[in-house]
C-alpha cells in the first residue's frame, strides 16, 4: 500500500535529519516536529472522517478551513517533544491503516449524494486520494525534508 511505503519514506527521511538541524524549518517554516503533528492529525481526522462518511454523513473535516486545521493541530502539540510526536505519528498511522485494512470492497465504493467541488462523487476512496505535490502526503511531505537535508 502506498501509505505504508509514503510513512516509511518519510521517517526514513525524519532520522536522516542532524539533530543539530531538527528545530529548523525544513517545510516552509514548519520543523521537523510540526510536519509530524500536522501529520498524525490528518492521519486521525481520516479515520474520524471514514466513520462520518460510512455512518452517512459528511466528514466534518470537510467543512473546515485546511490552514485552520494545520494552525490549531500545530498549536496544541506546542510543548510536546519529538520523540512523543513521532510516538503518535506511529500510533495515528497504525491507526488509520488499521481502519483501511478492515474495509470491505462496499465500503470502499460508498457514496454520499453530494459531490467534491470538481463534481466527483464522494467516496471513501476519492478520500484517500489526496495528494501533496504530487504524491501521497508523506511521500510529499519527505521530498520536502528530503531536499532541506540534502542542502
Amino acid at each position: 500500500m502506498a501509505f505504508r511505503a509514503g510513512m516509511r519514506r518519510l521517517r526514513a527521511a525524519t532520522a536522516r535529519i542532524p539533530h543539530a538541524r531538527r528545530g529548523e524549518g525544513l517545510c516552509g517554516e514548519w520543523t521537523v516536529r510540526e510536519v509530524l503533528i500536522h501529520i498524525a492529525c490528518w492521519d486521525r481526522e481520516l479515520v474520524r472522517g471514514l466513520d462520518q462518511l460510512l455512518s452517512g454523513c459528511r466528514p466534518a473535516f470537510l467543512d473546515e478551513d485546511e490552514d485552520a486545521f494545520n494552525d490549531r493541530a500545530v498549536r496544541a502539540w506546542h510543548e510536546v517533544p519529538l520523540e512523543a510526536v513521532a510516538a503518535e505519528l506511529a500510533a495515528a498511522h497504525e491507526s488509520l491503516i488499521v481502519r483501511l485494512d478492515a474495509l470491505t470492497d462496499e465500503q470502499w465504493r460508498f457514496s454520499l449524494a453530494e459531490r467534491w467541488p470538481d463534481g466527483a462523487p464522494i467516496t471513501v476512496a476519492s478520500m484517500f486520494g489526496y495528494t501533496y505535490r504530487g504524491q501521497t502526503h508523506y511521500d510529499g511531505h519527505a521530498a520536502e525534508i528530503e531536499a532541506q537535508i540534502a542542502n
